[in-house]
């Protein structure tokens, strides 16, 4: 199986798209309010399986090295180990679920999937929450859940328009030449 240079430079272009929007967050608790999962879910969506694991890995690489990628310009490896370490780790999951529910390439099955990567996301990253700060869960999903919900109903929505529309535009791109 070859790698085309269209291929490689969506991916470029998806992890770099995911990286700018990692930094971009609004602290409203102890998990920052991030631009990152919606990234994540439209990456997921528009690159497929594949695609998206790479890009998000090597956006979670980029940061683990210390570049400052994550929430509020910050990175290295302590940041990933931390107690939002896991919502960081949550996105290849994220993007793994996403990507393989999105497949039938239809916007309810974007919307679906970008759903079902926002609870996987959600429930690695408390379930480490939890592990790392001794939180008892219904305090952790009090804190790193709830103040989510509605911003996390937009993205899905987002996500899966744009998905849907980006997907429209590569298979005419494809068509085409």
């Amino acid at each position: 199986m070859s790698i085309t240079a269209q291929q490689i430079t969506k991916v470029a272009l998806f992890t770099a798209i995911i990286t700018i929007c990692g930094p971009l967050t609004i602290p409203i608790g102890v998990v920052p309010l991030s631009l990152c999962s919606l990234a994540v879910m439209i990456t997921a969506c528009s690159v497929g399986f594949i695609g998206s694991s790479v890009a998000t890995a090597t956006y979670l690489l980029l940061g683990g090295i210390g570049l400052p990628v994550f929430s509020g310009f910050s990175g290295g490896f302590g940041v990933l180990v931390g107690p939002t370490g896991g919502y960081l780790l949550g996105y290849l999951i994220m993007a793994i679920i996403t990507s393989i529910i999105s497949r039938k390439k239809r916007l309810l099955f974007y919307a679906v999937a970008c759903a079902m990567g926002t609870l996987a996301l959600y429930s690695c990253g408390t379930a480490w929450f939890v592990a790392q700060t001794g939180t008892d869960f219904l305090s952790a999903l009090a804190l790193t859940v709830l103040p989510f919900l509605p911003f996390d109903a937009v993205k899905i929505i987002v996500a899966s328009v744009v998905g849907d529309r980006l997907n429209k535009i590569i298979k005419k791109e494809n068509k085409n030449g």
